[in-house]
Formats: structure tokens, C-alpha cells, sequence
């Protein structure tokens, strides 16, 4: 392994602690290419399943109840996988500062489950975002391919398998911005189409206060019957604004107040956390496992305290400040308020609902009198400024949709000339892989109205027969296999996950052609530096190479046991 061993691998090793038919058993896999030998039944593709867990899979998740995948009569299973984030030219894999990360899951045999990312309990979105960041998604079945999905490949339609593609190979950010740009699009079209409505209505409204405003020139004079009225209203707003103004100084005193105690409580949990992180430091030194365990629960249930001290604690410092913007903003009312108030301020004020129902008693009489209201102007000027906003906002739509249209374009030709230099990669490789096993084929994109309608497929033709679309209906069992294996093979090159799996792709296959994809694999993973390959095959290998790591597993007495190849 002298060329492989200068890389790293990115899993170190698979810890199945009573996982189905594992009791205890620890896998190593190295650098390259590992391949898993082994008998039908005898927990191969256990391990492939395990990884699948750990990561996050959800397609495992679906397809069997997880309480199933603990030995019998065990409480619970638990798998580990030992990550090795050593710095690779001056950088760590993982923004983490151990060389190796533990990952892990437990599950247990009533159903219940959680993950640990070094001995501290994660959900499943933090693990699979984690990976996630090193293109590494585990539900992409083109990065692990569980045993019998070979034929949901050949099921999936065009698009889907475009997504998956696009995702495995790291250029589905083309597609993403570019529909992002398409929403944005379409937003802008909603609001365009909105803002048309508001026009024809404002217009309309326009027209009728127009009237009249002309109508209210005529009767200025009639408005200083009701100034007193008008000054007093001004007055009670005063009143309103201050009593508001005071409630909330009494509700931001008893926030500040909260805060300051939770802050008490979390402050005192931060000092108990200590002293049982120091008691966890003795249980770990006395090799007292029990202790350990109670400490950790104790450590994460007072920090599950603390975290929830300090969430109140943020939770009444945020009310309060939001309180404090309201008062500030009922302070800069109540100022407007008290400069819109003239004359001296009534000794009794009367409340503000009251003097405005006087106000539109006055008002009614008014205009029993041929007057109109006295906010015809306002309202005027109001429509008539709402007419214009809608207006000018409406050009800035055209503006703005016309600068989206050639930001599409630009985006659409980006996508589809990544995506046409990504096929033709895959039609030279793929085309090469199935003429050493005696067929043809080719892969292309089709292009819809929307990235939406854009898809991938494959065409295969054997035994000199013509090309045909690939589906689970045309062509034989081993056909697809071989099939869907070279469009693997074909996409290794432009994939970026650092880990890779396949369970089983050459149970259907003959002999010739199980060794052909078997060489290119071997060729391959020396080719590519940095990536690890898992494959697990039922039969052995046609020949052995050196620079592969071979895992043999068989089942002894009901017990899965794993071991190292011997050449």
C-alpha cells in the first residue's frame, strides 16, 4: 500500500456495537479502495448500512424501523465512526481541533435514538450539515448506492437524476442561483401585477377626492368653528401617548428585572457545570465508567438548564429592548404630539375616543350645513402621493425585471455550459467503460422551459444492438448493473465527496464483466488521491492488487466476525 499509504483515509474505523449481527466488531478501512468480502448473510452489508445510520441517511430510515437493527435481546446498538481530520496541506477536513472526530449513533430497541459528535449528543440536521460541507451527502445514492438501488436508479425519472448528478458532482449551486433568480423573477411579476391594481384604484379614488378638495376651497371659513375642538383632540392625544408611554416603562422595569435573574440562575448552573466537569476529570481518571455516565447525564442536563436560563435571560433582554424602541418611538410621537398641541393644556383633559366622537358630531353638522369633512386634503394628498409612490415604484419594476431577465440569461447559460462540459466528461468516460464490456451508450441532457423540466439520460445498447433510454423494463438484470456501474465509474472524476460506497453492483453480472469494472475500479482509486472507496461484493475478487485494503467478514455461531484479508 505504499502509494495509498501517503494519503489519509476518511474513515479510520466502523465501530457496530450489537448492530444486527454484529456483537462487537471493529472495521478498518484505509486510504483507496476497501473491498468487503464475504458470504451472503454474513453482515456485509451491515457495515455499509451502519456508516449510512451514522451519517444520517434517511433513506435507511424509511425503508425499516430502526428498533429492528438491534441485536436480539440487546437494549440498544450503538455504531461509531472514527473520522480522521488531520490537516491536509496546512488544513483540517473539519473546522474542529482533534485529529480524529467520533462520530456516532445509538439506537435503541424501543425506537428511540440520538447522535454524538465526540461524546456530546448532536441532532441529525448538525451531522448531516457537517458532512454536507465536504460535499459529502448521504441520501445521494451516486455517493452511496445501498444493495438493490441500482435498479431505483435506472427508476429514477431524468430530473431526478440530473439533481442528483449536479449535487454529486458539486455544480448544483449553478441551479440554485439560477432558479433563486427565477423566484425572484416572479416575485417581481406579482408585485408588478399588484401594483397595476393599485394604479386603476387609486386613479379612481383620485378622481373622487379631487372633487372634493375643489369642493373644500369653498368652505375654508367654515373650519374655525371647529379649532377648539381640534386643539382639544390634539391635547387628549398628548394624554393618550403619555399613559401608553407609561405602561411600557412599568413592562421594560419588570423585563430588565427577569433578565437580571435569569441571569442569576445561569450564572449559578455555570458554576455547578464546573464542578461537575471536574468530577467527569476523576471518573475519567479512575476509569470509573458508571461515574462517567451519571456525570455526563448531570453535565447535560444542568447545561440543558443553563441553556435555558440564558434563553429566558435573552428572551426578556430582547422584550425589553424591543419595549425600549416602542417607547422611544412613543416618545417621538408624544413629542410630535405635544408640538402639534397649541394653547395652554386643559386642567381635564377628556379622553381622546370622546373628543372624537364630538369631533365627528361637528363634522355630521357640517356637512348637513353643504360642508365637507375637514380631511378632504389629507386624504387628497394622500391618494395623490400614493398615486405617484405606485407610480415610480412600478417603473422600478421594469427596471428591476429587466435586469433579472438578463441575469437569467447569463445564469441559464452558465448552468448549461457546465452541464454540457460535465456530460461530455461523462460520455467519453461512460462510452469507454461499456465498450470493455462489449456495449454502447451515451448520456445527454434534455432542456425544458425551466431548470425544473431539465433532465439526464442514459442510453445503452448491448450486444451491438442500438442505444435505448435506460429504465427498469428494457434491459436484463446484469444489463442494468452494468449499466448504472460504468455511469458510476464514468462520474468518480467529477464527484468531490471524500467518501464512497457501493453495496453489491456486481451480483447480476458474468464473470467478464465483474473483473473488467473490477480493474478500472482498482485503476481508479489509485488515480484519485484523497478519496475513499467502500465496496462490498458477495464473491472474491479475480485477482488482487496490493494497494487495496480487502475486509473479509463471516458469520460464526449467529455472530458476524470481521478480519483483515490474508494475501
Amino acid at each position: 500500500m505504499s502509494e495509498a499509504g501517503a494519503s489519509r483515509p476518511f474513515i479510520r474505523e466502523v465501530i457496530l456495537e450489537d448492530f444486527m449481527s454484529h456483537e462487537y466488531s471493529r472495521v478498518k478501512l484505509a486510504p483507496g479502495l476497501n473491498i468487503v468480502l464475504g458470504p451472503n448473510g454474513a453482515g456485509k452489508s451491515s457495515i455499509l448500512l451502519a456508516i449510512s445510520l451514522v451519517m444520517g441517511q434517511s433513506h435507511t430510515e424509511r425503508s425499516r424501523r430502526l428498533s429492528e437493527l438491534v441485536r436480539y435481546g440487546r437494549e440498544q446498538a450503538r455504531v461509531t465512526l472514527l473520522l480522521d481530520n488531520g490537516e491536509r496541506n496546512g488544513k483540517r477536513p473539519l473546522p474542529r481541533r482533534s485529529d480524529v472526530i467520533r462520530l456516532s449513533r445509538v439506537i435503541r430497541s424501543t425506537g428511540d435514538y440520538w447522535f454524538e459528535i465526540d461524546y456530546r449528543k448532536a441532532d441529525r440536521l448538525e451531522v448531516v450539515d457537517m458532512l454536507r460541507d465536504l460535499g459529502l451527502n448521504p441520501d445521494n445514492l451516486l455517493i452511496i448506492m445501498h444493495q438493490g438501488l441500482v435498479d431505483e436508479f435506472t427508476a429514477l425519472t431524468p430530473q431526478e437524476r440530473l439533481v442528483l448528478v449536479e449535487e454529486a458532482t458539486g455544480i448544483s449551486g449553478y441551479r440554485r442561483r439560477l432558479e433563486r433568480a427565477l423566484e425572484r423573477l416572479e416575485g417581481v411579476k406579482a408585485e408588478e401585477r399588484e401594483k397595476e391594481k393599485q394604479l386603476e384604484q387609486l386613479r379612481a379614488m383620485e378622481d373622487q377626492w379631487r372633487r372634493l378638495y375643489e369642493r373644500l376651497e369653498e368652505r375654508r371659513e367654515l373650519e374655525g368653528r371647529l379649532e377648539a375642538v381640534r386643539r382639544e383632540l390634539a391635547w387628549a392625544r398628548v394624554a393618550r401617548l403619555e399613559e401608553g408611554l407609561r405602561r411600557l416603562e412599568e413592562r421594560r422595569r419588570e423585563l430588565e428585572a427577569e433578565e437580571a435573574e435569569e441571569r442569576r440562575k445561569a450564572e449559578a448552573m455555570g458554576a455547578e457545570l464546573e464542578a461537575l466537569r471536574r468530577e467527569l476529570e476523576a471518573a475519567l481518571d479512575a476509569g470509573d465508567r458508571g461515574r462517567v455516565l451519571r456525570t455526563v447525564d448531570g453535565i447535560a442536563y444542568d447545561s440543558a438548564e443553563r441553556a435555558l436560563a440564558d434563553y429566558r435571560a435573552k428572551l426578556a433582554g430582547e422584550e425589553a429592548r424591543r419595549v425600549r424602541r416602542e417607547e422611544a418611538r412613543y416618545e417621538e410621537e408624544l413629542r410630535e404630539a405635544r408640538e402639534e398641541a397649541v394653547g395652554e393644556r386643559p386642567a381635564d383633559v377628556r379622553d381622546l375616543d370622546e373628543v372624537e366622537e364630538e369631533l365627528k358630531v361637528l363634522e355630521a353638522k357640517v356637512k348637513a350645513l353643504g360642508d365637507l369633512p375637514g380631511d378632504v386634503e389629507e386624504f387628497y394628498m394622500d391618494v395623490k402621493s400614493r398615486l405617484e409612490g405606485v407610480g415610480e415604484r412600478l417603473k422600478e419594476l421594469a427596471r428591476n425585471k429587466a435586469m433579472l431577465v438578463e441575469e437569467i440569461g447569463r445564469r441559464m447559460e452558465v448552468w448549461r455550459r457546465e452541464l454540457d462540459a460535465l456530460v461530455g466528461e461523462l460520455n467519453s468516460k461512460f462510452s469507454e467503460l461499456l465498450s470493455a464490456v462489449g456495449a454502447a451508450g451515451y448520456v445527454k441532457v434534455t432542456y425544458g422551459q425551466s431548470p425544473s423540466e431539465a433532465g439526464l439520460e442514459v442510453y445503452v445498447g448491448f450486444k451491438g444492438a442500438e442505444p435505448v433510454l435506460l429504465d427498469p423494463y428494457r434491459q436484463s438484470g446484469g444489463e442494468r448493473s452494468a449499466a448504472v456501474t460504468a455511469f458510476l465509474l464514468a462520474l468518480q472524476g467529477r464527484t468531490i465527496s471524500p467518501f464512497r460506497a457501493v453495496d453489491e453492483f456486481d451480483v447480476h453480472m458474468d464473470p467478464s464483466t465483474r473483473t473488467t469494472f473490477f480493474r478500472v475500479l482498482h485503476g481508479m482509486f489509485k488515480e484519485e488521491k484523497g478519496v475513499q472507496y467502500l465496496v462490498i461484493t458477495p464473491g472474491y475478487p479475480s485477482f488482487v492488487d496490493r494497494d487495496a485494503h480487502y475486509v473479509v467478514v463471516q458469520k460464526v455461531g449467529g455472530v458476524s466476525a470481521v478480519g483483515e484479508a490474508s494475501r
